[in-house]
């Protein structure tokens, strides 16, 4: 092996047995737990029930669960349909700093390896560790950090969360450092991606290249080596190298760096709702100016919301109701709440009570609350106006919402999130069960009720 390539699968192979800081312990269960809320809730939504067809159609063999049944197959297949479901809607996390949702890749490659491999729990927390940590580093390691990665058309989903599932299902799978190359290599064969992806109407292609594309093929990888397949083992190295396919005008020397260093589970933003991350600040806002009191749909005149200009575009007036930030202000002003059935209903969308609120709505696409070129301050924020008939104004501003790494979310806040969600699904033990497997999943011998946890939300 060379020198890169060498370094990292050393890294990821002996990542098994190296112990987590407990801060970092803890926001892995947290995120095993929020990628299996939003597993469970998608496998119900048309991405996730397409998923789930196509695998169960071909009947694979094997150990993996597959989220909302109590089939098992492949674990290259099981992880598909986990990862659709995981990226069904919005419910997934995300991180800024690498424009990717890792959770929706690494989790679901992590579960399908480690259930059939019957690993313990502290094992699967180390994986998924392991995974954001080389998803977010491998893309800045190719992008240069700013303008340059978020307008970049090649799809940054299809590097980090490959490579972030790849090292996650290598790990799990407890590869020995020469065959974990091997694994790499197999998934650069399979890195693509690009961003046409933001235009489908209906998240199927988005879930599948956001979320189960990643984690078939980063399962896939591993269990081709572990069947026999070789391979070159220096394709971070030599000429040509994967770097070399890339032109961004990157730092691959920036790759361990960003894997070993500060681990990017807390530098990933978690959602409070199940709606597109640059709504999330907006509709705590409404939600938070509506318990205030003193606002009746009927008296208000508009409503008037100021978002970062650099994501403010990706909510606005989308034909998807839990990515347009209008109707689902207008749903949380008339209801007095934001619920998983209201932000995912597409007729609702359509109806003429919400269409009359939605016009008193406007949108500023606002520069001066965007981040500074270092992305260091607020990303996750809104400044919302609503002005009364009577020309009363009720502000509200927040500028870290709850959820994003300037505000993260705690157990409560992640249980009450699981029971909004979830709600109609499964029953309120049965969240509550969810929730208490995460939260001690170090104290777990193996991870063998995953099965029955997908299986509490079972047509």
């Amino acid at each position: 092996m060379s020198a890169l390539t060498h370094e990292l699968s050393d890294y990821i192979a002996q990542s098994a047995a190296r112990p987590l800081e407990p801060d970092v312990a803890d926001e892995a269960k947290k995120r095993i737990v929020d990628a299996m809320i939003a597993m469970l809730s998608g496998s119900h939504l048309k991405p996730g029930r397409v998923g789930r067809a196509f695998v169960l159609a071909r009947s694979a063999r094997g150990g993996a669960s597959i989220a909302g049944t109590r089939e098992r197959s492949s674990t290259e297949l099981a992880a598909l349909a986990n990862g659709m479901a995981a990226h069904a809607d919005e419910t997934d996390d995300a991180n800024d700093f690498a424009r990717i949702h890792p959770g929706a890749s690494i989790v679901p490659a992590a579960l399908a390896v480690g259930e059939a491999d019957d690993i313990d729990g502290n094992t699967l927390l180390r994986a998924v560790a392991l995974g954001y940590n080389v998803a977010i580093g491998m893309v800045l390691a190719i992008w240069p950090t700013g303008p340059r990665l978020r307008e970049s058309i090649r799809s940054t989903h299809g590097v980090g969360q490959l490579f972030g599932a790849t090292a996650a299902a290598a790990c799990a799978a407890k590869l020995a450092a020469p065959d974990v190359a091997t694994v790499l290599s197999y998934s650069v064969q399979q890195c693509s991606g690009v961003g046409t992806l933001i235009r489908d109407r209906e998240h199927v292609e988005k879930a599948y290249a956001i979320g189960g594309m990643q984690a078939h093929n980063g399962v896939l990888s591993v269990e081709l080596v572990r069947a026999g397949f070789t391979g070159v083992s220096d394709v971070l190295d030599n000429k040509p190298s994967f770097f070399d396919s890339y032109t961004e005008g990157g730092d691959r020397t920036r790759l361990m760096t960003e894997v070993t260093g500060r681990s990017h589970l807390l530098t990933t933003d978690m959602k409070r709702y199940p709606v597109g991350f640059p709504i999330q600040a907006a509709a705590q806002a409404m939600e938070e100016l509506l318990a205030q009191g003193g606002i009746r749909p009927d008296d208000v005149a508009e409503i008037e919301c100021r978002l970062p200009a650099t994501k403010s575009w990706i909510v606005d007036n989308r034909p998807m109701p839990d990515v347009n930030v209008q109707y689902i202000l207008s749903a949380i002003l008339l209801d007095g709440r934001l619920t998983f059935a209201s932000s995912h209903d597409y007729a609702r969308l359509q109806s003429r009570e919400v269409r009359s609120v939605m016009e008193r709505v406007r949108l500023v696409h606002d520069k001066d609350l965007d981040p500074p070129a270092n992305e260091k301050g607020f990303t996750r924020r809104a400044h919302l106006k609503v002005t009364l008939k009577n020309g009363a104004e009720h502000v509200h501003k927040v500028d870290a919402a709850k959820g994003s790494r300037l505000n993260p979310m705690g157990w409560d806040d992640l249980q009450a999130k699981a029971h909004g969600v979830l709600a109609g699904l499964c029953s309120a033990s049965q969240i509550d069960a969810l929730i208490d497997w995460g939260r001690y999943l170090d104290r777990q011998g193996n991870i063998r009720a995953v099965h029955d946890l997908f299986a509490m939300a079972e047509e």
